[in-house]
């Protein structure tokens, strides 16, 4: 089925304002990735604002949404689902390589955006995965851990080489083929470093 002119200017929208920014995109460049006429764009979206708006929730709701799920599944274990954690983030950046920048861009001009979503989610503090770690603690199993290191460890472990691969391709003279293999790799290996950390 073919999207509707509302959903490719929203298609268009994203790919712009990934690759130009919020100040370096113009309505008439979003229309022309669209196919369609100023007047058309000015129909469906009142203004530059409410476009970029909605493409920043959506960027920033699939990075949370992307584990809310595994985050509170009662069927699997702590490390099982770190292991996921890991495993679907470098799969959506891997698709997305540029959802990463945009973000990190973005959040460090307005952070209130982040809040709006994480509003909406379910708090990490009320998680079966925070659980599931403080039961494991109290057993002996884990090192008691600051949580919030933790999450560090894991976002800058995963986020970061997205973030510098275009400068390491050009560097290292890496093709596209041989960073996605290292991407690969990097799944079982952050998920030893995380293991390393709090098992003791």
């Amino acid at each position: 089925m073919e999207p509707s002119t509302y959903q490719k200017i929203l298609i268009a929208a994203k790919k712009v304002f990934f690759q130009k920014g919020y100040h370096g995109t113009r309505t008439r460049d979003i229309a022309a990735e669209a196919q369609v006429n100023l007047a058309m764009l000015n129909y469906h979206f009142k203004s530059k604002e409410q476009l970029f708006e909605l493409i920043m929730m959506e960027a920033l709701n699939s990075f949370v949404t992307i584990i809310k799920d595994i985050l509170n599944d009662p069927d699997t274990d702590f490390e099982t689902k770190l292991t996921s954690i890991i495993t679907e983030y470098i799969n959506k950046f891997s698709k997305e390589p540029q959802l990463p920048p945009f973000v990190i861009a973005q959040l460090s001009k307005s952070p209130d955006h982040l809040f709006k979503v994480l509003r909406q989610s379910n708090s990490f503090a009320e998680s079966v995965f925070l659980q599931q770690y403080q039961q494991g603690v109290a057993n002996g199993m884990y090192r008691p851990v600051n949580m919030v290191h933790l999450l560090m460890n894991i976002g800058g472990l995963v986020v970061f080489p997205f973030l510098i691969s275009p400068a390491l391709k050009v560097m290292a003279a890496i093709p596209d083929e041989a960073m996605n293999a290292i991407m690969e790799e990097r799944k079982i290996l952050i998920f030893n470093w995380i293991k390393q950390m709090i098992i003791k």
